[in-house]
């Protein structure tokens, strides 16, 4: 399981690693923000931002993802980000970087 993870990002050739961003604090990662990015199409995606879960509600997420950002901007890239409508801490987040609601996609699964 933490191989295909793995796959799907840290080893993704889409994974933008001039603009992805890892938060250290006493020599430790704490917080994330990833990006895939076409450059040559001037657009990124923010993949994943987190912060590990003893350092929660001290806005590591926050600012690894404004730091991304600012790279992806001095990169000349437009971010667009999703996230789960249930996830009020990081919707919060991308609210108050400004990021705006565009189309709200909802997903199915069926038990076979």
């Amino acid at each position: 399981m933490f191989d295909e993870w793995r796959a799907q990002t840290i080893d993704s050739p889409l994974i933008d690693l001039d603009a992805s961003v890892v938060v250290f604090e006493n020599d430790e990662p704490v917080a994330l923000a990833w990006l895939y990015s076409d450059r040559e199409g001037r657009r990124a995606e923010a993949l994943m931002a987190a912060t590990r879960r003893d350092r929660r509600g001290r806005g590591l997420a926050t600012l690894a993802k404004i730091e991304s950002a600012q790279r992806a901007a001095q990169l000349g890239t437009r971010i667009l980000t999703s996230n789960d409508l249930d996830d009020a801490p990081m919707l919060a987040i991308n609210r108050k970087l400004g990021f705006a609601e565009t189309a709200v996609v909802e997903s199915f699964t069926k038990s076979l």
